[in-house]
């Protein structure tokens, strides 16, 4: 029978409280099986996209719906890991909506099942245990950057990372064997899933290859998960670093940003919650060297992190800042249930607090998943009959990629654009911005048309009016308009 321990009760409530809360976003989720996310607040709808375009076309292939097919290949800049996973879902429901969303939930039940492996090897309490998960994945930075926008394949890589966690952390203080050659299969798996979730790790991967003695072997370990993942990371590296390389793309500038506050205000809240969980951590251990130099390179990553500096170092400045929060969370929470308090009142109340506030936060900052609007419906109706490459104008009330995902799935339209620019020629991508309205002026509009082989137009509300002066319009419902030409 499941019994509660004492010293676990100050958890019972905070337990209950982000449990219900995450219980209802992710029922709230299942939307998408029904209504196809087209809201801005979405990374989702490209995933769905493509796991359909693996089970359609394969690995590697070139895609006509994106990019009016100009050499944009599938999973080329981007880890087929989750997809690949998923991909039996799809044929077993046929349903692409339906596939993502089961895959999301086994996510998470994967996730509380590695959590609860975490927590036995450390014994923690099964309630201490569930308090990890809910920690980790209630809070108002998991549901808006995870769940809520969608991100399936760094959910998945998190996974992968909470795996390889458990997998260090087991024998951290034991003799490596001849079992650890298995990590080479969660360092490729975790590769081939989600690569910015493997590089923002890689200082808690260099704490434990400083902490041990039997260093060729980890190396060796490496070097396996590197020939394992090989197959798609080599391809990956060399289109990388043949378009610039990621270090060109400074994410982290953001941080700098006045108009970006949540990214600073997180930031520096989980590197906080990083260092203080460590050193309260670090003081029952009695200072010890092993532990310090184990953390030691994670805690720089949180210094930088916390001082901006992170905006000058190489690969680790083209992160978004919500990588760093959540490693700083894995670690920062397992150390807060690691370390003994004595004011266990004055913590349960804090963490009821805690509870609440966060709650309160993710209801302000992530809006809840919505239906189709009715110029959502119009703009599905229109593109039924699109008829040749397609481009939208002027929708403000939804994401255009978004229907580019729709359409490749269940119009067969093809796009003019799609959802990674880094995967076709720049200068293509260059011209396609300069594409201008008609303005009365029709000589330039046709012009770029016909560069770009445009045959079908969806506009709204002014936009309509514009290209009418160059076009005659195909159909209309409402606000939404269809030129086919």
């Amino acid at each position: 029978m499941f019994k509660i321990k004492k010293e676990d009760y100050i958890f019972i409530i905070p337990i209950l409280v982000l449990l219900a809360f995450l219980i209802f976003r992710i029922i709230d989720k299942s939307t998408i099986i029904y209504f196809f996310p087209l809201d801005f607040t979405n990374d989702i709808s490209s995933h769905i996209a493509k796991l359909h375009f693996l089970a359609e076309y394969g690995y590697h292939s070139i895609i006509p719906h994106w990019y009016a097919g100009v050499d944009f290949i599938l999973f080329r800049s981007y880890p087929p890991g989750w997809y690949f996973f998923t991909l039996p879902l799809y044929y077993l429901f046929n349903n692409p909506q339906l596939a993502t969303y089961i895959s999301l939930v086994i996510i998470y039940i994967l996730s509380l099942i590695t959590i609860y492996l975490i927590g036995k090897n450390n014994k923690f309490s099964p309630t201490r245990s569930l308090m990890f998960f809910v920690l980790l994945y209630a809070n108002p930075i998991s549901i808006g950057y995870l769940l809520r926008v969608g991100k399936m394949p760094e959910m998945f890589g998190w996974l992968f990372g909470l795996i390889s966690f458990a997998f260090i952390l087991y024998y951290k203080d034991k003799k490596l064997n001849n079992k650890f050659i298995i990590y080479s299969l969660i360092l490729a798996g975790w590769i081939l899933s989600n690569f910015t979730s493997f590089i923002v790790s890689l200082p808690l991967l260099l704490g434990f290859f400083l902490v041990k003695k039997q260093k060729l072997y980890i190396l060796l370990v490496g070097i396996l998960a590197i020939i394992i993942s090989s197959f798609w990371l080599f391809p990956f590296l060399t289109h990388t670093l043949s378009a610039g390389g990621v270090s060109s793309i400074h994410i982290t500038e953001s941080l700098l940003s006045p108009e970006n506050k949540i990214d600073q205000i997180t930031t520096w809240i989980s590197s906080l919650i990083l260092f203080a969980t460590f050193f309260l951590y670090w003081k029952q251990k009695r200072y010890s060297k092993k532990e310090l130099t184990f953390y030691s390179p994670l805690l720089v990553l949180g210094l930088l992190v916390f001082t901006r500096l992170i905006i000058y170092i190489p690969i680790f400045q083209s992160l978004h800042p919500d990588n760093f929060n959540i490693i700083f969370l894995i670690v920062g929470i397992f150390l807060f249930l690691k370390t003994k308090f004595k004011k266990r009142k004055l913590l349960a109340l804090a963490l009821i607090i805690i509870s609440i506030l966060c709650i309160l936060a993710s209801l302000y900052s992530t809006p809840l998943e919505t239906e189709h609007t009715q110029q959502d419906l119009d703009t599905l109706e229109l593109m039924e009959d699109v008829e040749g490459t397609l481009i939208i104008y002027g929708n403000t009330e939804s994401f255009s990629r978004a229907f580019y995902s729709y359409g490749a799935i269940y119009t067969n339209t093809e796009a003019i654009s799609g959802w990674f620019d880094q995967d076709v020629p720049p200068e293509w991508i260059n011209e396609l911005k300069t594409i201008d309205m008609p303005e009365n002026n029709c000589e330039e509009f046709n012009n770029d048309m016909e560069y770009f082989s445009i045959e079908s137009i969806i506009a709204y509300d002014e936009y309509c009016e514009t290209i009418q002066y160059c076009r005659e319009i195909t159909e209309q419902k409402n606000n939404v308009c269809l030129f086919n030409f």
